[in-house]
């Protein structure tokens, strides 16, 4: 039940991106210090983020509605990644990859989703086609390092 510790997470939370977590963080925070401007001003920062977060998506949505081409999939995808909605994300990406089956980028990132889902087989999968468009792309080699990683536990 410590207030600083909670506001300190809201304010970690927030630095991150991790809305969620800020948000429930930061609620706590002032349960515990009613009032408090502090604790206030960081649950701000949390719920504007998350309201700047869902207008980006909702922005990038249309803009595939209205135009459905690889570079906004791409832009949807990430957004989807950034936000916690993995299984969006890599439907998204494989949308990428049905109009560019070259697109080292889209298959590392669905392997990092999957490795984000726990899915270690999905991802190493992934990575590996990644590696054989491009084979010194070391983001790939990381995600696919940290699939097999998991495998073999």
């Amino acid at each position: 039940n410590s207030y600083s510790a909670y506001n300190n997470m809201c304010c970690s939370y927030n630095q991150l991106g991790m809305w969620d977590e800020a948000i429930a963080a930061g609620k706590k925070a002032l349960e515990i210090a009613p009032g408090d401007q502090l604790a206030t001003n960081n649950l701000y920062v949390s719920l504007d983020g998350m309201k700047k977060q869902y207008k980006s998506i909702a922005d990038a949505e249309a803009l595939v509605k209205d135009s459905a081409n690889e570079a906004n999939y791409l832009n949807l995808a990430y957004l989807y990644y950034q936000a916690g909605k993995y299984e969006l994300s890599i439907s998204m990406y494989k949308k990428v990859i049905e109009i560019n089956k070259n697109n080292v980028t889209a298959y590392n990132n669905i392997c990092s989703a999957y490795n984000e889902l726990g899915k270690w087989k999905e991802a190493a999968d992934n990575c590996e086609k990644a590696l054989k468009i491009d084979s010194t792309f070391a983001l790939s080699k990381n995600n696919l390092q940290v699939a097999k990683d998991n495998l073999k536990k």
